[in-house]
């Protein structure tokens, strides 16, 4: 079996294993079962040293932001239906204006947050070849990379032009 190169390559892969073994339970091929679990198991192992999401901080930041952006829109909604009585009530028109203005703020702040945290999770979330991402990554001599050590309680900031 030889090792995969790409995404596409290890999903046709584990797919065909899969199949395969599902044909070998059910016609009681122990031998052939147990190799294909084998098999199956090594190209698992491989796929978790060679592929990894494009971006783990960006997956979880549109996970976060898309979260937040949730309980916003309810938050939103909620000051909302309180306009709606503060004004039914006739109390002090500042109040309403007020509410209606967090309101407003507390909604567009939760599309926005949607907004944002879906395509993160979406373009963070997808599966990249490991070595691939990351040549492609440094392959530009133009982006500047910054380290903070907190043992060195400082920054370096190293820029290659």
């Amino acid at each position: 079996m030889a090792r995969p190169t790409s995404v596409e390559d290890y999903a046709r892969l584990r797919r065909r294993l899969k199949e395969e073994l599902k044909t070998a339970e059910r016609r009681d091929r122990d031998a052939e079962a147990s190799r294909l679990r084998s098999e199956l198991d090594i190209a698992n192992d491989w796929y978790r040293e060679d592929v990894e999401r494009r971006s783990a901080g960006a997956f979880v930041s549109g996970i976060i932001a898309t979260s937040l952006g949730g309980l916003s829109l309810l938050t939103g909604l909620g000051l909302q239906i309180a306009t709606a009585a503060t004004d039914a009530s006739n109390a002090d028109r500042d109040l309403t204006g007020a509410l209606q203005v967090s309101a407003d703020i507390t909604l567009l702040s939760g599309v926005a947050l949607l907004g944002a945290g879906i395509p993160l999770i979406v373009w963070g979330g997808e599966r990249v070849m490991a070595d691939q991402y990351e040549a492609s990554e440094t392959s530009s001599p133009h982006v500047p990379r910054m380290a903070v050590s907190v043992a060195a309680a400082g920054a370096r900031f190293d820029a290659t032009f």
